[in-house]
């Protein structure tokens, strides 16, 4: 036997120790005061948990990896469910964390202190990212009276990107739906680098160089297409182009 701590004050429940049950009491419609509540799927798997008052839980005011499993695996259709209710918003916050601890390999919670990360391969991942942004910040350097060797190192530091930019790091269901992010929009890269080596390749009069330069990172890092930024940056290639 084991204590359990809901709306009806402390009981003992056969229960392994220290695993949360949801109060088979709480109001499921009009829950009281602060409450923790979960997003179900429909077999039952908890995917999401969370705190709230008033409608909160029936709200879709949710993080992109929410409504990327909720559309791509459960076709839209999810169960809410109050786990407790009648709390402070202390005890909510409290509760909220213990019960996304517990339930941590199956969420999409992105913001969730005991969300577990390959800290390993984020260490490599910071390591390697800042040593080509050093590279790429001496390439900087030497823009002005090298523009030649400048090119040579961001065209060194582009290659390096593909030695950090694929690393994964994160874990359990939040991995598993980067990893379908990422087939579906491709990976980021560094575009900061591209930026400034096709602009020493236009200064150098190699446009066709700087195009070819984009062609290929993008083959790689599809998801940079996107970026404002990169529009700039294509522009500027194609006008360079056009007057030579």
């Amino acid at each position: 036997m084991h204590i359990s701590i809901d709306n009806n004050g402390i009981s003992l429940v056969d229960a392994p120790p220290g695993r949360l049950r949801a109060d088979p009491d709480a109001n499921q419609s009009h829950p009281r005061e602060s409450y923790v509540y979960a997003h179900l799927d429909q077999d039952g798997n908890i995917f999401y948990i969370g705190k709230g008052a008033g409608r909160r839980a029936w709200s879709d005011d949710r993080h992109p990896l929410w409504h990327r499993y909720v559309e791509r695996r459960t076709g839209g259709k999810y169960e809410v469910k109050v786990l407790i209710e009648g709390l402070s918003a202390d005890e909510a916050e409290r509760l909220e964390s213990q019960w996304l601890a517990q339930e941590v390999a199956t969420l999409v919670n992105w913001i969730n202190m005991a969300r577990r990360s390959d800290y390993g391969a984020i260490d490599q991942f910071r390591r390697l990212r800042n040593a080509n942004r050093a590279l790429a910040q001496l390439a900087r350097e030497l823009e002005k009276d090298a523009p030649a060797q400048a090119a040579e190192k961001y065209a060194a530091a582009i290659a390096a990107i593909a030695e950090y930019a694929f690393i994964k790091f994160e874990l359990d269901l939040v991995g598993d739906l980067i990893d379908d992010e990422n087939a579906e929009f491709g990976f980021s890269g560094d575009l900061a680098i591209l930026e400034r080596y096709t602009m020493v390749l236009v200064k150098l009069g190699r446009a066709p160089e700087a195009k070819a330069a984009i062609k290929d990172y993008i083959a790689k890092y599809k998801r940079d297409q996107s970026r404002s930024s990169f529009e700039k940056m294509y522009a500027r290639v194609e006008k360079a182009l056009r007057k030579a």
